[in-house]
């Protein structure tokens, strides 16, 4: 049975990457990720664009890269989905941090670096 809530193929908007030269190569590192969503909504045509921003890591600091890499995509939903805002917040970003995922392990792994890969996100706790 296909979904009543689609998308359009997701496309990278925005990508930067650099590697951290001044890393220590210190063995147990700890990457922090920072993640936004925004939205634009058109409920008369029941669509939305809709865009996620990762960043990753540093350029400097005690982390070995920084990425900052947005993915957009079109949703669109039949009209008997009265709530479209719960799959707009939870199914959309998971979508799209499924197309990001490889994205960053590519990148990482062609830099020389290990392969980072995204770690699975809750987006039903995340406000």
């Amino acid at each position: 049975m296909e979904s009543k809530f689609k998308f359009t193929n997701p496309r990278i908007q925005d990508l930067k990457f650099c590697i951290n030269k001044n890393w220590g190569k210190t063995p147990a590192i700890e990457i922090q990720n920072s993640m936004s969503l925004q939205k634009e909504k058109n409920d008369s045509e029941n669509s939305a664009l809709v865009e996620l921003r990762l960043e990753i890591g540093e350029c400097e600091g005690n982390v070995p890269f920084f990425v900052d890499i947005t993915i957009v995509s079109v949703f669109k939903w039949d009209d008997d989905i009265t709530d479209p805002n719960k799959y707009l917040d939870i199914n959309a970003p998971a979508l799209l941090l499924s197309y990001a995922r490889p994205i960053i392990a590519s990148i990482t792994a062609y830099s020389g670096l290990p392969a980072y890969h995204i770690p699975f996100i809750n987006f039903n706790e995340i406000e």
